[in-house]
């Protein structure tokens, strides 16, 4: 069942807080970045609205499974008409780097819509900085008796269908439930990513590897090179090393490829019959310095690519 929200957004109330400049700019980036309702989200995450489809196999798991404290805290936050609902990677170590699921709960009577969104949105921010390669982030948003479940990326963010709670006093039951159920790659774990007792690492064959099997990388604990903001198109930069030597000689670098259909970042050929419109990518140009035996710039020494 839909609704909207019975608080209209109200901009003017973010003027009332403390860092009320800083909040007209996190909105404003929001403003920019947001997608609004995307069709089939129930779909394409749930295989339905959760309200109408809740799993019983999952309740038992919810007291243990989402945390109300915030990351990196041992105390419960005590505002007015606040809770929070975390659900971590890991249930020993609540840190931002593990939390997978970020959840926001409001009183309609302290808060309107935009204030709100902007607090989740700070959430969702510092889980991006702390774990940058993330693919994309769930988020749950409920004011009053409406929620909203939201999911933000590198290229924006967007939401569901507003639900109405009124009717349905387990009806946050059932949405933490549906979150359970989802696998890693629908909570925006990305796959190239992997750990073990060392550490993160990625499997990458070499260009030039003639032996069967993948080389292991070990990433170094933070990047070199990382946005600050979660819209970016901009690279993440790890210093790595193989797992045959200590010293960290490499880099591994993950980017999101966005079209860009602006001329300047394209060359031209003509042919006779028609043009042709040809954009090197990075991993041609390497290929093409380590053919021409270039020296003094990177070399590539392997690569994978994720569609989607």
């Amino acid at each position: 069942m839909a609704t909207t929200h019975p608080i209209a957004n109200n901009p003017s109330k973010l003027n009332e807080e403390p860092h009320a400049e800083t909040d007209q700019k996190i909105l404003n980036e929001i403003n920019r970045h947001n997608h609004g309702i995307a069709e089939g989200f129930f779909q394409r995450f749930f295989k339905g609205p959760p309200l109408d489809n809740p799993l019983k196999k999952y309740a038992h798991h919810l007291r243990n499974s989402f945390v109300s404290r915030l990351p990196e805290s041992e105390e419960k936050p005590d505002l007015p008409g606040t809770s929070h609902h975390f659900l971590f990677l890991s249930t020993t170590e609540y840190s931002w780097a593990k939390v997978q699921v970020i959840g926001l709960e409001l009183d309609a009577e302290y808060y309107d819509h935009d204030s709100g969104l902007v607090q989740l949105y700070k959430y969702a921010r510092k889980v991006f900085r702390s774990q940058p390669a993330r693919l994309f982030l769930h988020g749950i948003y409920i004011l009053g008796h409406v929620a909203e479940l939201w999911v933000f990326d590198r290229l924006g963010m967007y939401h569901s269908t507003p639900l109405n709670l009124r009717d349905h006093p387990k009806g946050v039951a059932d949405i933490f439930a549906h979150y359970l159920g989802l696998k890693d790659s629908d909570l925006g774990i990305n796959p190239i990513l992997r750990s073990d007792p060392t550490g993160l690492y990625i499997l990458v064959k070499g260009e030039s590897q003639t032996e069967p099997g993948l080389s292991q990388f070990y990433l170094e604990g933070e990047p070199i090179v990382s946005p600050e903001e979660i819209v970016s198109t901009r690279p993440i930069c790890y210093r790595a090393r193989i797992s045959t030597s200590t010293r960290a000689e490499f880099v591994v670098k993950f980017t999101w490829r966005k079209e860009d259909w602006r001329s300047e970042y394209w060359e031209y050929w003509e042919s006779e019959a028609q043009r042709w419109r040809v954009r090197r990518s990075e991993k041609d140009m390497l290929r093409l310095v380590k053919k021409r035996k270039v020296s003094g710039v990177m070399q590539m020494f392997g690569g994978r690519w994720r569609n989607g």
